[in-house]
């Protein structure tokens, strides 16, 4: 697992940053929280069951932590 001075995941790459102004889904996995965020209310809607049964504690819903 990358440490926070790896230079690949630089202090503060915890963030996403869009790749373009169009990103409607995609996936971002956090290297220093060991979790998964993903974007889109279609994909979300495609992978949560799974998502669930792998990952199953929800950290956050719509960037707003959850309870």
């Amino acid at each position: 697992m990358p440490t926070p001075t790896d230079r690949r995941h630089p202090a503060g790459a915890g963030h996403p940053r869009p790749i373009a102004s169009l990103t409607r889904f995609g996936t971002f996995g956090h290297p220093w929280e060991r979790s998964l965020c993903v974007l889109g209310a279609g994909l979300l809607d495609l992978v949560e069951e799974s998502v669930h049964r792998v990952l199953p504690r929800v950290l956050r819903r719509n960037g707003t932590p959850a309870g």
